[in-house]
């Protein structure tokens, strides 16, 4: 018959976790277990650990059966001596039956295990099977809702990409209308640079199709730059679900179609729009009419369809919305299926989701290639070809400065247009510098305003609601950390395209003044290089370096955020899993000997073998108290990283707002500061919350079992804390701490401590000169080094080459009245008395 609380499914696979886990080490026995059948069917030699134990069992009956003698024998003289039966020591009743109780226990079956081990094998899958009832009560009680992770996207439509899209499209497209009439000629006739309906090629990257259309010469007569795509290259966008097995996948397949198939809709209409307002342009730079363009119905052409695509996505959600709600609903299943075990990973893979749905609503749509200029012939038309050409990039810089985009946020490519388009026309450095700074500050300072809005969980007033939105009913604050993460992330890919733009847009400023200086039929000749060369060094010495900076500086926030703090759940109760693990082998061990302990004599029946069954009990209570512990550890770092953000920025005040670049540079670079130092608030607090999964155990047990700890517990989460207070520590130190002398104390640490101020292998300062005992950082039940011990322990001494921490007598090694930095668990300082 089935256990009570089974980890697997009466019918169907098992895929619990822990099962697995446990079938891979002690091998098929742990199947007859699970379906409740005989467990003696299973040979030995089907599994390492079991013919093992039946060897190792063999010796502990040996052990067995010389204790019985000795009982036997000792009976025996102890009833002649007093008289009664077993002696007056030992009990006439219980003496037997331990014996008995011991003795079957401890008889091997047929898969090399006794039965006292299948009996501790089966309590830990009860144990198991009761976590994994806690944790789906947790997952139906909305831990993760799918409805929450949805909303914690970027809202459709906030940013798609179709503003920069559409300024390189409108250059192309006045290229090939001003080509088209700069070099038409009675003899060669007119040409027809423009793109067919029909792609010039298909690139297939994974799904998505790219459909290359090339702005280039028709027409065979003219065949302007030798067929080159003379006014670029446009590119579109199309993507394809693939095929998938994990049905979050295949949802994340579905949206990303079709959101793809809405933007490449819109792009399309959007190209057929700015083609019919550019040809109602003059076709040559020297005509009278350019007073008549107006610059505003850009911004008309792009917010339009920028509306149409928020609308169309929208108009998707019982399309796009069903498809998320239903993979979600079956990730969120699979959380459970998975068994307790998976229960530390819900944050990294719920942040996963909504990081993909963001990327797949913020891609472009599509791209367009800048002019092939140096095929063109040299001429007079060349010149005034490549100087009209320029006028698109006017046209849409002067869009900048109506009222109708001025109160937009500034973003990465308009930077771009601060480079001027016309290699002949008047350069002004002054100038150029007063609009990268404007552009520059502005755009620094909606990040900062954007950052601290996420951290706090501001009204999103500023746009912030439609970039993290509701983070979920339960674990919100943690999420929000993520998506300040994933802010940050986004921000820098916005700094590297800022920075390809502004390169770009030199590079083709430098191409056209290299063209023109080639054309001798306009004058003698320009050197036009000497004027837009320093524009370029400039380019490099002032504004690169400066978004480099941000990039190097975003990065980390965006891995501290975004993956380091999310995964500290996930990394944590991995460690409880692990020392579950360690300790259902190690009870397997303990077993037998605590079996053979329990034939010796004794007046009660559990005598002095309390700590064995306590033992058993912590096995099977251990994995439901880590899930307790984890949603208890989530609960709890709500309030606490509401209250330290809120607390954190009003402290530090509100974000000043910089203007150029200098000021740019200063501002951010205190900002980010300010950043790091609330990350490194954040980091204790959130060890002390997600820690709950191995802390809440141990305690509990402690309690429960005057002292008895888990036999898996290891040193790994007070290892993770000291190797990083190390790493922390030894990066203060002039020449990065190469001194190579140990920084705790004892030996090979990697750090620092003074000659004759403890540490195992250090000339001590001990009355007998013997070397003196090192002290730990932290004794208490947070700290980062091993606990020391309880009240009641004997004091330490530390003596020869050992780290001591208690009191030492006179020449034996260590101090007379050893400092501890640290004795309670939230103390900076030694102990007052």
């Amino acid at each position: 018959m089935p256990m009570p609380f089974s980890p697997c499914p009466e019918s169907g696979e098992c895929t619990d976790q822990s099962v697995t886990m446990l079938r891979s080490i002690f091998g098929p026995v742990i199947d007859k277990l699970v379906s409740g059948t005989d467990p003696g069917t299973v040979e030995a030699a089907s599994s390492l650990l079991g013919t093992l134990f039946s060897v190792f069992n063999s010796g502990v009956l040996v052990i067995g059966s010389l204790i019985v003698s000795y009982v036997a024998v000792m009976g025996v003289i102890n009833t002649a001596n007093d008289g009664e039966a077993m002696g007056r020591n030992w009990s006439s009743l219980w003496t037997p039956v331990r014996i008995v109780f011991g003795g079957a226990v401890l008889f091997p079956t047929g898969s090399g295990y006794s039965f006292v081990q299948l009996f501790a094998l089966m309590l830990s899958l009860w144990g198991a099977g009761l976590a994994n009832t806690i944790y789906r009560a947790g997952v139906d009680n909305v831990l993760v809702n799918p409805q929450g992770i949805v909303g914690a996207t970027n809202t459709p439509g906030s940013y798609m990409g179709l503003r920069e899209f559409a300024r390189q499209y409108v250059a192309a497209s006045y290229c090939a209308r001003t080509a088209n009439a700069t070099f038409s000629s009675p003899v060669s006739g007119t040409p027809q640079v423009q793109a067919t309906s029909t792609p010039d090629a298909v690139f297939d990257q994974g799904g998505r199709l790219e459909y290359v259309f090339e702005l280039r010469d028709r027409n065979e007569a003219t065949n302007l730059a030798g067929g080159a795509p003379i006014c670029g290259t446009v590119k579109v966008g199309e993507y394809h679900a693939q095929a998938a097995d994990d049905a979050t996948a295949q949802a994340m397949e579905q949206v990303h179609a079709q959101v793809s198939e809405v933007k490449k809709r819109a792009v399309v209409q959007m190209m057929n729009a700015i083609d019919q307002w550019v040809n109602t342009w003059p076709t040559r730079i020297s005509e009278s009419t350019w007073n008549t363009v107006n610059s505003a119905r850009f911004n008309e052409i792009v917010s339009q369809y920028e509306q149409q695509v928020a609308a169309d996505m929208s108009s998707l959600s019982n399309g796009t919305g069903a498809a998320v709600n239903t993979g979600l609903n079956a990730f969120v299943n699979s959380l459970t299926l998975d068994g307790w075990a998976s229960a530390g990973g819900w944050f990294q893979r719920v942040g996963q989701v909504r990081f993909q749905l963001s990327t797949i609503f913020s891609e472009s749509p599509g791209s367009v290639g800048a002019p092939v200029l140096t095929g063109l012939p040299s001429s007079a038309a060349s010149a005034e070809f490549i100087s009209s050409a320029t006028m698109a990039a006017e046209v849409t810089r002067k869009a900048e400065s109506h009222n109708d985009y001025r109160t937009a946020e500034v973003r990465p490519e308009d930077v771009a247009s601060a480079i001027p388009s016309d290699p002949q026309g008047a350069v002004n450095i002054g100038q150029l510098k007063a609009d990268l700074d404007a552009k520059t500050g502005s755009w620094i300072n909606n990040i900062m305003h954007k950052a601290v809005d996420i951290a706090v969980a501001g009204d999103g007033s500023d746009g912030t609601s439609s970039f993290c939105g509701t983070a979920g009913k339960i674990g919100g604050s943690l999420n929000r950390m993520k998506c300040l993460g994933d802010y940050f992330t986004v921000t820098v890919g916005a700094a590297r395209a800022m920075d390809v733009s502004l390169k770009t847009a030199v590079a083709v400023l430098r191409v056209g003044a290299g063209v023109l200086s080639s054309v001798k039929g306009v004058g003698t000749g320009l050197d036009l290089d000497k004027i837009v060369t320093p524009i370029w060094d400039w380019v490099l010495q002032v504004p690169v370096p400066f978004l480099a900076q941000i990039v190097n500086w975003l990065e980390v926030l965006a891995f501290y955020f975004g993956v380091f703090l999310p995964s500290l759940p996930y990394a944590l109760f991995m460690i409880v899993v692990c020392g579950w693990i360690l300790a259902v082998l190690q009870t397997l061990l303990a077993s037998p000997l605590w079996a053979v302990m329990h034939m010796t004599p004794d007046r009660t029946f559990i005598g002095s073998q309390r700590q064995g069954y306590l033992l058993l009990m912590s096995l099977f209570a251990r994995p439901a108290l880590a899930v307790v512990g984890l949603f208890a550890g989530v609960l709890v770092s709500d309030p606490l990283i509401d209250f330290i953000a809120k607390g954190f920025f009003t402290m530090r005040g509100a974000v000043v707002t910089s203007t150029g670049t200098v000021g740019a540079i200063a501002e951010f670079s205190s900002f980010v500061w300010w950043i790091v130092v609330f990350g490194f608030v954040l980091l204790p607090v959130l060890y002390m919350c997600f820690g709950l999964p191995q802390v809440l155990p141990d305690k509990v047990l402690q309690w429960i079992g005057g002292g008895v700890a888990d036999l898996g517990e290891t040193s790994a989460l007070g290892e993770t804390r000291t190797r990083m207070a190390q790493a922390q520590a030894l990066s203060r130190l002039p020449n990065g701490g190469g001194s190579g002398r140990p920084l705790l104390g004892g030996r090979g640490s990697g750090g620092y401590l003074p000659p004759g101020k403890g540490g195992g292998n250090t000339p001590g300062s001990g009355p007998s000169g013997s070397p003196s005992g090192g002290s730990p950082i932290s004794g208490g039940g947070q700290g980062v080094a091993p606990r020391l011990p309880e009240p009641s322990s004997p004091p330490s001494g530390g003596g020869q080459g050992s780290a001591g921490i208690g009191p030492a007598s006179p020449g034996k090694g260590g101090h007379q009245n050893p400092i501890v930095l640290t004795q309670n668990p939230q103390g900076a300082g030694p102990r007052k008395e």
